[in-house]
């Protein structure tokens, strides 16, 4: 959403009690940013991809990609998030597949 700067100070004129919250909110999008900055230095490639799929199960609140606990990504686009290719992403969701960890 985007705000014009003058909208904003003048609600937060009218509503200075709203300082803290809107002030917060760059919080909330940098925290889960620097998060993934340290999976990224620390984690094993199988590591980032559990932890992409756990996020995507929990975090989203799209019926079109979640179902009954099934997500339906493709392989490029959830290579395209972590930056690994489609081949990669295939092998290790294979490993996941035969740890009975996932079904495809």
């Amino acid at each position: 959403m985007l705000l014009p700067k003058n909208s904003l100070l003048n609600f937060l004129t009218q509503y200075p009690e709203h300082w803290c919250s809107i002030a917060l909110l760059p919080s909330q999008k940098i925290r889960p940013l620097l998060q993934d900055v340290e999976v990224l230095q620390h984690r094993s490639l199988q590591q980032r991809l559990d932890r992409r799929l756990l996020m995507i199960l929990h975090n989203y609140d799209d019926t079109n990609v979640i179902q009954n606990k099934q997500i339906e990504l493709s392989q490029e686009r959830l290579g395209l998030m972590l930056s690994l290719s489609r081949q990669r992403i295939n092998g290790l969701l294979h490993e996941l597949e035969d740890a009975q960890i996932i079904k495809r």
